[in-house]
Order: C-alpha cells, then sequence, then structure tokens
C-alpha cells in the first residue's frame, strides 16, 4: 500500500534547512548592524550637543561680559532665580567635572517609530528669556555651518521650549508634546526614533516588513540634551539626523560581504553533503533492507554494513532481529500447519471410515460391532475436542500480555495438591520459597503446573514433588519430579516440540509442554 502524493526526498528537505540556516543568521547581523548604525549616528549627535552646549555657555559668558560693558550687571544665581531654572539632576550636573558619558539608547528593533515632528507658532504673549535668546543669536551661525558637514539638523530652545537657535526652523516656534525635548528640559538625555516623512507603512505584516527594510532610510534618529549651568538646565539642544542606510553600508564593504556570503555558502553546501551522508545514505540503505525483508529474502536479516550513526545502526538492528523473528515464525507457522493437518488427518480418517462402515454395513452389524464403531468415532472426536482445546490455549500462551497481578506460590500449590489427590496423585510441597508473591495471573501459573502433573499422570507416576527455591534478586526456581519413568536421552531435545508425544495412547496431545514454556517465555521465564 501507497500513499498517494509526492513527497520531497530527504536530500531536498536537508538542502532547504541548509539554505534556512544560512539565511537565519544574515537576518539578525542585517538587526545588530542596523542598530549599530543608529547607535553610531546617536553617540555622533549627542557629541554634536555637547559641543553645542559649551558653545552656548560660552556666548551666555560673553554675553554677560556685554550687558557688564553696558553698564548691566548680571549675577547669575540672582538671574537663574529671577528666570525659574530647573534644577538638573545629581548624575547630569556640570559642577563637579567628572567624567560622565551618555548611555546609548536607541533601538530600532524594539523602539516605536514616532511622527514627523512639529514646532507650532506661539499663542498670546510668551515669556522670554532674553539671555539665552541673546546667545541663541551667536550660535545659529555656527549651528548652520557645522550642518553642511554633519548633515545633522540641530535647535537650541529655552527653558519653555521656545527655538531661539535653528538649522531649518525660523526662531521663535515651540517644540512641545515631544518626549525627548520634555526629557531634555527637565534635565535628562533622551533619543527617539521618527518619521522622516507623513507616508504611513503599508498595512499587513508581510508587506510591512519588506517595506521597513527598504525604507530603513526614512528613519531618523533625534536627540535631546540638556544645556546646563552650574546646577540649573537653562534650555536644550535637539539635534536629528538619517542613520546611515544599512543597504549602502553593506555595499561600501561589499568585497568583504561577498566573501564572507560566500565562505557562510560553501560552509552550508559542506554541512548539507555533510549531513546527507551521515543520513540519507544509511537510510536508503535501511530502506532497501526493508524491502527484502518485505520480500522474504535472507539477505534482510544482514544489518546495514555503514551505519554511520549509533540511531541508524540501532534501527537496523532492530529490523534485522525483526526479520529474523518474521522468519523464525514463518518456519514455525508452516512447522505447526503441517503437524496440525497431521493430527487431525488421523482423527478424521477414523471417522469418516467409521461412519462410511456403519453406512455401508449398519444393517446387517452385530450390537456389539455397532457399538465398537460408535466407541472410535466418541473417542476420534474427544481427540480432536482435546487438540482444539489445547491448540487455542497455546495461541493464547503466545500472544498473552504479562499482568501485574500477585499471588503467593504456596497458596496455589496447595489448591492444586488437593485436587490432584483426588485423582490418584500424590503431591508434595516443599521449599523456601512457598511464600513469594509471584507477578502473574494466578489461572496462567494454575495451567503451567497442571500441564507438568498431567505429565506424571499420563506416565503413570504415583507421587510428585514440587520444590520451590530462592534465587538471588527476585527470582525463584520450581523444580518438579516424579516417581516415573523419566526422559529418556533420545528424546530430551524434542519433548518442547509441539505435537511431539510418548503418551498418545494416554490421551496426550504433545502440546503440554509446548504451553508450559510459551507461558513461562511470556513473563520472562524459562523451563
Amino acid at each position: 500500500m501507497t500513499r498517494g502524493g509526492r513527497q520531497p526526498r530527504l536530500r531536498t528537505v536537508l538542502a532547504v534547512l541548509a539554505v534556512v540556516i544560512l539565511l537565519l543568521p544574515v537576518m539578525v547581523i542585517y538587526r545588530v548592524f542596523e542598530t549599530e548604525l543608529a547607535r553610531q549616528t546617536e553617540a555622533e549627535l549627542y557629541a554634536q550637543a555637547a559641543f553645542i552646549e559649551a558653545a552656548v555657555v560660552m556666548a551666555l559668558a560673553d554675553e554677560r561680559v556685554r550687558q557688564a560693558e553696558l553698564g548691566k550687571q548680571i549675577r547669575w544665581r540672582r538671574w537663574a532665580a529671577s528666570q525659574g531654572y530647573r534644577k538638573a539632576p545629581a548624575e547630569f550636573s556640570t559642577g563637579g567635572g567628572e567624567f560622565n558619558p551618555v548611555p546609548l539608547t536607541i533601538d530600532p528593533t524594539r523602539q516605536p517609530l514616532l511622527g514627523v515632528p512639529r514646532y507650532p507658532e506661539p499663542v498670546g504673549e510668551q515669556p522670554v528669556d532674553l539671555l539665552i535668546e541673546a546667545a541663541g543669536l551667536r550660535v545659529e551661525p555656527l549651528l548652520r555651518r557645522a550642518q553642511l558637514r554633519t548633515l545633522a539638523s540641530a535647535r537650541v530652545l529655552d527653558q519653555w521650549g521656545r527655538v531661539v537657535a535653528a538649522t531649518n526652523e525660523r526662531r521663535g516656534v515651540f517644540a512641545h508634546g515631544m518626549p525627548e525635548v520634555e526629557s531634555a528640559l527637565s534635565g535628562r538625555p533622551a533619543s527617539v526614533l521618527r518619521a522622516r516623512t507623513e507616508q504611513p507603512l503599508p498595512g499587513g505584516l508581510w508587506r510591512k516588513s519588506l517595506t521597513t527594510v527598504a525604507r530603513a532610510g526614512e528613519r531618523t534618529v533625534y536627540v535631546g540634551y540638556p544645556l546646563i549651568i552650574r546646577d540649573r538646565v537653562v534650555g536644550a539642544v535637539v539635534l536629528g539626523r538619517t542613520p546611515r542606510n544599512v543597504m549602502k553600508a553593506l555595499y561600501d564593504r561589499r568585497g568583504r560581504v561577498l566573501a564572507s556570503a560566500a565562505l557562510a555558502l560553501l560552509a552550508a553546501v559542506f554541512l548539507a553533503w555533510l549531513v546527507s551522508v551521515a543520513v540519507t545514505g544509511p537510510v536508503s540503505a535501511l530502506v532497501r533492507q526493508s524491502r527484502l525483508v518485505e520480500r522474504g529474502d535472507a539477505r534482510g536479516t544482514r544489518p546495514v554494513s555503514s551505519p554511520v550513526t549509533a540511531e541508524i545502526r540501532q534501527l537496523s538492528d532492530a529490523l534485522a532481529r525483526t526479520a529474523e523473528t518474521l522468519g523464525r515464525r514463518d518456519g514455525y507457522i508452516r512447522e505447526f500447519a503441517r503437524n496440525v493437518s497431521h493430527e487431525f488427518k488421523t482423527p478424521l480418517t477414523g471417522i469418516r471410515g467409521a461412519v462410511e462402515l456403519l453406512g455401508d454395513y449398519g444393517a446387517t452389524m452385530s450390537a456389539e460391532e455397532h457399538s465398537n464403531f460408535l466407541a472410535n468415532i466418541a473417542g476420534a472426536t474427544d481427540r480432536l475436542e482435546r487438540l482444539t482445546a489445547d491448540m487455542l490455549e497455546l495461541a493464547r500462551a503466545d500472544i498473552v500480555v504479562p499482568e501485574q497481578q500477585r499471588f503467593v506460590l504456596g497458596e496455589l500449590l496447595d489448591e492444586i495438591r488437593e485436587r490432584y489427590a483426588g485423582r490418584g496423585l500424590r503431591v508434595d510441597v516443599e521449599g523456601d520459597a512457598l511464600d513469594a508473591g509471584i507477578s502473574m495471573k494466578s489461572a496462567i501459573a494454575d495451567t503451567i503446573v497442571a500441564n507438568l502433573l498431567d505429565n506424571s499422570l499420563r506416565h503413570r507416576a504415583s507421587r510428585v514433588v514440587v520444590r520451590a527455591l530462592a534465587l538471588s534478586g527476585e527470582r525463584i526456581e520450581v523444580r518438579v519430579s516424579d516417581d516415573g519413568p523419566g526422559i529418556a536421552d533420545e528424546i530430551a531435545d524434542e519433548i518442547f516440540t509441539p505435537f511431539f508425544t510418548t503418551a498418545a495412547d494416554s490421551d496426550g496431545t504433545g502440546l503440554g509442554l509446548a504451553i508450559v514454556r510459551s507461558y513461562l517465555g511470556r513473563h520472562g521465564g524459562e523451563i
């Protein structure tokens, strides 16, 4: 019986798996490379923000000097108190002069993509920080000139979020509702990812994933960096720049990338070939071996010569043992069928002959002759019944499944002793294992002992000794001996052969010992 359809070959499956295994690291490397490019951009923006902060601080100092020359003395503490500057967090205060690098946190694989930043116009009259306003005027030309090289947009904000210097927008607009701005104005640096355009990504996970890769260059890294003088936050610097495109970066390093890809491809091909040799070849040999077993070829009992792996060797050995067992079973069935035919033929022939004689000459027979023929028919029928019953018992013994039932051996032997005492057989029970518990159905154990005692009766024994002895572990040995004639040496090897008997005249079928051996074998015993 074969299944419909066409299944892929194992070599094809292994090749596909090798390609998948090769692609998985590529996707991981792509994501890691993308993250590193984004973080490189973040680090550059923070470095630029630190220089812009220093430029603003110098511009503030120059503005204070200019105001002093005009006769307006500005004292910093009094000015900071009048403006209501926020106190900077201790870890970001610049008063101590210690090294305090900003940790890089940007991660394109985890962070959400925010919208394009918006800078609304002020509504109504807003407070103005004249000192920061003047400093912004001083640093704005520097921002615009630096953008020509760095390509980064930059904005300087006062403490209320008003733009006082910018590379792109006009001054005076506000940067409200942006997390990087709010964090920077509270004294803590922050970074986010924002879209460069208003065009949304298309729906659907697969299309969105492909479009995300294609539009990786349309994401912009924005950082907010606080402007801190002494321990007060006077404003913030906001910078934005698009990270370097992953595909362009790979193209710039195309020589190394192609060499690495070629090496990885060769490694994948080699591994696929190695697995194919280690698995596909032995599996094909197993298939050939199973086909030999299916045809009944004796070569199917020989294990695969080069299994390569332990699992293939175990499977091949199991298949060889199965083929050998099936061969023995097939021979046993053939021999059994031949014996059954022979054993049934004799009584059936006797019955048929008696019936024909009674039919032809029954009217002229005497009563004694008539009774003799009927007795022969009854005897042959009884023998057929015994053969049928013993054959059924042997079939049950061959397929019985051991059950975890326990009984006390001595109690069972006492019951059997009383039963056979009524049949004229004395059974003596002795030994040191009579109290042992046996893991077997008591009915099966009764059948085993009864068959042995029936053999003793058929061979004219009058006394049987059953001795139960404890062995090492949990095993016991039951010895059965009688005062009969014993077993001749020339037939000792044949007594377990089905239908072999030396007591055919005393109703023996030759199946009793075969039943005993089969039951014991199924329960891990032997005789």
